[in-house]
């Protein structure tokens, strides 16, 4: 991580710096991995205006099986909102990708999160934005989840939704309880809420 010590540090200049050096490569070493876990809008927003910069690339955080997780869905896990707002603004930036380690998009992320609502909102205005596509571990929606974690502000956000499908619910087998065609009302009024 030592090539990514200017970026840790928020060295706007340096970043900068180093970004219109010939050859450089914005995806090596992972600096974009760096300026979210610190949540350092400023150089995310210079790294994903520099030429070549993968806004999609999954390598932030690695796990023990190599593959790692999207910029978008750990900047809106750790609650970034600044870092979400600089990553939704980057072109080709994909709002419905699906981590490929935790199997959800970094919409479902945020209402796991709960809480600080500002990503969820950034999330929900992003164009294009699928407020119903289920997780790939859990199979349920976020409007789901977030029923099922009883987050009434989280909730009304999602229920405010354009397309929101208060209707489905699970989709498949993969949940170990025994409501194959639970909908969200129904974990709401199982859950007691």
């Amino acid at each position: 991580m030592d090539e990514c010590k200017p970026l840790v540090r928020g060295d706007v200049a340096v970043v900068a710096l180093l970004l219109a050096a010939p050859g450089v490569d914005v995806n090596k070493a992972n600096p974009m991995g760096a300026a979210i876990e610190f949540g350092l809008a400023d150089v995310v927003e210079l790294l994903v205006a520099a030429p070549g910069c993968d806004v999609n690339k999954c390598d932030i955080s690695k796990s023990d099986s190599g593959a790692g997780s999207l910029p978008l869905w750990v900047a809106a896990g750790k609650g970034h909102a600044d870092v979400v707002a600089a990553l939704l603004a980057a072109p080709g930036v994909d709002v419905n990708m699906v981590d490929p380690v935790h199997g959800s998009t970094a919409l479902w992320k945020a209402v796991e999160r709960g809480g600080d609502t500002r990503v969820l909102e950034l999330l929900l205005a992003a164009q294009g934005v699928d407020v119903n596509k289920v997780d790939t571990i859990y199979d349920v929606t976020p409007l789901w989840k977030a029923v099922e974690r009883g987050d009434v502000p989280v909730v009304e956000l999602l229920l405010a939704a354009p397309g929101v499908d208060v209707n489905r619910g699970l989709r498949g087998p993969k949940r170990v309880r025994s409501f194959r065609d639970e909908t969200s009302a129904t974990a709401a009024a199982t859950a007691g809420r």
